[in-house]
């Protein structure tokens, strides 16, 4: 099986790195991602999609990225509460 997503949308605010386990800098983000179609008045609608990533590339976000940047990322999704229907994709490159 092919677990994969490939994503392009806006940061809907600037990330901010803390540790996890005490050692592990990790960034949750949200990216902004405009949906093909328009309306029927002409605006795009956009999904809020919950990010995270871990160790060099949360870093590389915190120091880089900010709210309202239009980024890229690859990484794959993963079902992190299993008692809730949120899904959490979880980042492995940054385009």
């Amino acid at each position: 099986m092919l677990n994969k997503v490939e994503l392009m949308g806006r940061l809907t605010e600037t990330p901010e790195l803390r540790m996890a386990n005490g050692a592990t800098p990790v960034v949750n983000f949200s990216l902004a991602v405009p949906r093909a179609k328009k309306n029927e008045d002409g605006t795009r609608a956009a999904d809020f999609i919950a990010c995270s990533a871990w160790r060099n590339t949360a870093e590389y976000l915190r120091k880089y990225a900010y709210k309202g940047q239009k980024i890229g990322i690859i990484g794959n999704r993963r079902l992190l509460h299993p008692t809730t229907k949120y899904v959490t994709f979880i980042l492995h490159y940054l385009l």
